[in-house]
């Protein structure tokens, strides 16, 4: 039975204008692991027949150039020598990397062996280029209507739009399992934000959040 404070608990919520929000705690049922080889076979075929795509929308703009460059589980040594930038420690431990070229930073915290277990963009100088990769007009009603399971095209057809990947973390308490954050951001920076387990693309939850002050 998963854990009643789920929400608020699993993912990385998101970073608008450089606000930055990361969370901890339980995980689904489901999500560990089986000793039984046959019933693990079984499992993985299931989730292959199941899974659904996630698109990467705008991926040829320069500040995901930087975004992907970062990989879970790589070390900080790797992602530094990829990144070519010298990063700022954050309050929280986490580590930020700026790209001076298009005005992103990328978030990414490390776990105490020091593998990425998320990155997150962040949206600061250059937001105007997000928002014109991908306008978007979404309510926060329109949160009810996203339920854990649908599609990305399900989730679209209700948005109206495409969202962008925004962060990507592990799930707490596994080594590679992940959760990809995708958001739909309005002019004012308020935005949907939407997570979808990387192995199967299916929404795990949604969560709007305001405009920030």
């Amino acid at each position: 039975m998963k854990c009643k404070n789920l929400r608020r608990l699993m993912m990385v919520l998101i970073v608008i204008l450089g606000i930055l929000v990361v969370a901890s705690g339980c995980f689904p049922k489901g999500s560990e692991k089986s000793g039984d080889n046959n019933s693990k076979a079984t499992n993985e075929n299931e989730k292959a027949s199941e899974a659904s795509t996630i698109p990467k929308i705008g991926q040829d703009q320069p500040f995901y150039e930087f975004y992907n460059k970062v990989a879970i589980n790589q070390t900080k040594e790797q992602v530094d020598s990829a990144l070519g930038v010298e990063p700022l420690m954050d309050t929280d431990g986490s580590y930020l990397y700026s790209d001076a070229a298009t005005g992103y930073t990328i978030n990414v915290f490390y776990s105490a062996s020091g593998l990425v277990t998320t990155k997150v963009l962040i949206v600061m100088a250059a937001g105007d280029e997000w928002l014109k990769i991908s306008p978007a007009a979404v309510t926060e009603s329109q949160e009810l209507k996203i339920v854990e399971g649908m599609t990305y095209d399900e989730v679209k057809s209700i948005l109206g739009s495409d969202g962008l990947e925004l962060a990507a973390m592990i799930y707490p308490g596994t080594k590679d399992k992940i959760l990809v954050t995708l958001a739909w951001v309005n002019p004012d920076f308020s935005s949907l934000n939407v997570a979808f387990d990387g192995d199967t693309g299916k929404v795990f939850y949604s969560e709007y959040r305001n405009a920030p002050v």
